[in-house]
């Protein structure tokens, strides 16, 4: 199966693709070739689990979720991969889980230390971004299920191939359906 997809800024190419004039039969592992520089790099990882050191340090989407290391929400706690909910980690400065979010703007640390939180009646549908991590009521994952917002947190929600709260995640990408079952 030929399989290409452009990601981050990154190329990947299953192996045995014939990518580049290249042959391998070995289906398990996959490159990556970084297209934003003139000078290509290539990172090789292997398909399967994104939850070990090596798997969630390799630059690679293992699982292909569209997630790549600490940004996959397999890596928690692997790694540099750790949570950002505490008071000290949510005003360090320091993208601590890898999310892409730093501090308060990480809904990790949402009521957190100084953090505000935006996850109650009242302030879901005020029109304000109370928590100020750049997301305004049923936009705000705090308030999922709040209010008139609606929510995707079960079973039938998140394998519908629908996005149901509107936050531009569907299904088991969705941040809501992370600890469900049917999400792997």
């Amino acid at each position: 199966m030929t399989l290409t997809y452009l990601l981050a800024g990154a190329l990947f190419i299953p192996a045995g693709a014939c990518a580049f004039g290249s042959s391998d039969d070995d289906e398990s592992e996959a490159s990556t070739t970084d297209s934003s520089s003139s000078e290509a790099t290539s990172t090789t990882g292997e398909m399967g689990p994104e939850d070990t050191p090596t798997a969630c340090s390799d630059n690679f989407d293992n699982d292909s979720d569209g997630f790549i290391d600490c940004l996959d929400f397999d890596c928690e706690g692997v790694n540099d991969c750790g949570p950002e909910n505490t008071p000290a980690a949510c005003a360090d400065g320091v993208d601590n889980d890898g999310d892409e979010f730093i501090d308060c703007a990480d809904r990790s640390c949402e009521g957190v230390g100084d953090c505000p939180a935006e996850n109650a009646p009242g302030l879901c549908n005020d029109g304000m971004d109370n928590d100020n991590d750049g997301f305004t009521d049923c936009e705000d994952f705090g308030c999922e299920g709040i209010d008139e917002c609606p929510a995707e947190n079960t079973d039938a929600l998140c394998s519908d191939s629908m996005d149901n709260d509107g936050d531009g995640f569907t299904d088991c990408e969705d941040f809501s359906c992370q600890d469900l079952e049917i999400c792997p």
